[in-house]
This record gives structure tokens, sequence and C-alpha cells, in this order.
């Protein structure tokens, strides 16, 4: 039953972050926790092959199961067309290079800001990192090439500086469509960069809508199973307490 809650509080994180750029929808992966073995005690009439005398065996119990991690699922959201320059889809395994008040994080949210100083930003004002550093656009129009060179009104004032892991599974989410990068080597990658463009979530409604109806019946038989088990010893221990001493 636990693990049935944490499974539908993923899959509303999951519904409620449909309309998230670039959001990732997460997976709750678990397994069945070990079992036990079952000895009919008061029924000592089973022989082993050496003759002797044991309480026959019933088989084994299951002890339920339990999550034992977040699976990330990386595959790509659908592509909006937005025509806004500063929009921006990553075509490939890059991270754009964000740096806020906790340090460098990556993003994979593509709809850029300029904040008040002029400095290319992410949606929460974090200054997006380029090879330089943050990127300080001036005046006029922007233009993001390809390779992820930004230019102002023909002018080149910086490149974006993207991030490709060896190990996406060693990024961590903090919220805020933020990663942080809790030990994956960084590696050589390349990733084109298209203006203009959003990549969406990849959470479908209809299938975490499908699987929030299974988690929910999954826990009602679970309910009425601890229910139907309280109720069966209620039973034993009002007739043990009627019988005579």
């Amino acid at each position: 039953m636990l693990t049935n809650m944490e499974q539908t509080a993923t899959t509303a994180n999951n519904l409620a972050n449909v309309d998230t750029v670039g959001f990732r929808r997460d997976l709750l992966l678990f397994d069945s926790r070990p079992g036990r073995e079952i000895w009919r005690t008061d029924d000592p009439t089973y022989l082993d092959i050496n003759g002797r005398q044991l309480p026959k065996y019933m088989g084994k119990l299951s002890t339920g199961v339990t999550d034992t991690e977040i699976h990330r699922d990386t595959k790509k959201g659908n592509a909006q067309t937005t025509g806004n320059p500063l929009d921006i889809l990553l075509e490939g395994k890059g991270f754009l290079r964000v740096l806020t008040p906790d340090g460098e994080r990556y993003t994979r949210a593509g709809n850029l800001t300029v904040n008040e100083a002029g400095l290319l930003c992410d949606h929460d004002s974090n200054p997006v990192l380029g090879l330089g550093g943050p990127i300080s656009l001036p005046q006029g129009p922007v233009q993001i090439s390809r390779e992820g060179n930004v230019q102002v009104d023909g002018v080149a004032v910086g490149a974006l500086s993207l991030a490709h892991f060896d190990d996406v599974a060693m990024l961590e989410k903090e919220g805020s469509n933020l990663w942080r990068n809790t030990g994956s080597a960084e590696e050589p990658g390349i990733t084109r960069v298209y203006a203009g463009v959003l990549e969406g979530s990849n959470v479908e409604v209809s299938r975490e809508m499908v699987d929030l109806i299974t988690q929910s019946r999954h826990f009602e038989f679970a309910s009425k199973s601890l229910q139907t088990g309280d109720e069966i010893l209620n039973v034993i221990v009002n007739q043990l307490a009627r019988m005579p001493q």
C-alpha cells in the first residue's frame, strides 16, 4: 500500500507537469521483498530424504514490495513552434548550463528570457552560461544558430555551453526544471539548437490516467485484503476466548 501511494504521487506529479517545457516523466521502479518459507508446525508428519520427521512445508509467503529507485524517461517531448527567437529546442542529449544561487545546474527547458541586466536567462531568471560565462545581450534582434552561437543584430555576443553526460541517471531533479549532477562525468557530444521551437513535456495524459486508475485499484485491493485479514484474526481471537480453559 505504501508503494502504491508512492506510485500515485509520482504519476500525479507527471500529470501536473504535462504542460511544462522539457519535462521528463518519472517512473517508480520497485521489487518484491524477500519471501519467507512457511512450515506447518502443528503437523510434523513430513519425512525428509533421511527419514527425519519435519514440519510440513507449505510454500513461500511474499512479504510485499518496496520501491527501489526513480527512473527518468528520456524520450523526447513533442516540438512546439513558437516563432520566439529566445525559445530553443535541443536536438540531442545536451543540457543548458545555468547559474543558480546554489551553483551550476542543468536544464532542457528552452523558454529563455532576458533579465533587467541584459543577461540571457532561463524561465526562473537564472543566467544561462556560455563558453565564457553568462551571455550579455545588447538591444537588438537575437539569433541563435544550430551550433548554439548567439548573435544580436548580426554581431556575435557568445555561444551556449552545452553539457553532455555519460550517465544521465546520475542527474537528480531539483524542481523548477533544473537538474543537479550527482557524480556523472561529462563527455563530448553534439546537440543541435533550433530557435523558435520548444520541446514539450513527454508526459502522455492517457497513459498517466490509466496508470493512476490501476494504482488506485491495487491500493483498494490491498486495503480490502488487509481488512479481511483483520476480520479473520478477530474471529479467531473471539473463538479462543470462548473456549473452555
